[in-house]
């Protein structure tokens, strides 16, 4: 799989970690499943697809301002499990993937809020902005749809429009 595909795998594992408010009674806590008929995700012709077979991701709050993402699901036939710990300062933050792939180790996320229901992040490779997320939640809590879209050198991959539900 190529550095793209696996950028995006990453992103989509480690999505809902970009809605995370800072409050105890956060409604994203929780395990969250992804939607596959609802999510669009257009790849270029011949490409594998990026987003993750039946992913299904676990927030928790781990204390401090800071929160833990893990999710599990499959991509291009490969189990992957990935795990990030976060928190909205702006910083970079690492995730975790098992298996680890080899062309992802420069790979880094940042977090900001946007409002109340929405987030946004930045994916980096090697310093540079690659992707931008943005996560809204619906008004009910029990919908999420993450809006992935590539920039700089990726700018001609399309994006994927990620729905996941509350479990």
């Amino acid at each position: 799989m190529n550095l793209v595909m696996r950028l995006a795998v990453v992103v989509l594992s480690s999505v809902l970690a970009l809605s995370l408010p800072a409050c105890s009674a956060d409604p994203f806590v929780g395990t969250w499943v992804l939607n596959a008929a609802q999510t669009k995700a257009a790849q270029p012709k011949g490409a594998p697809s990026a987003a993750l077979e039946g992913t299904i991701i676990t927030i928790r709050d781990a204390r401090g301002g800071k929160y833990t993402a893990t999710s599990e699901g499959m991509t291009a036939g490969t189990k992957l499990q990935t795990e990030l710990t976060f928190a909205f300062d702006g910083k970079d933050y690492t995730p975790v993937i098992t298996p680890a792939p080899a062309d992802t180790s420069e790979v880094v996320q940042a977090f900001e809020r946007v409002d109340a229901r929405t987030y946004k992040s930045t994916v980096k490779v090697a310093g540079q902005p690659v992707m931008t997320n943005l996560v809204a939640v619906s008004a009910d809590g029990k919908t999420m749809t993450a809006t992935m879209t590539w920039v700089g050198k990726f700018a001609n991959v399309p994006g994927v429009a990620a729905v996941f539900d509350k479990k």
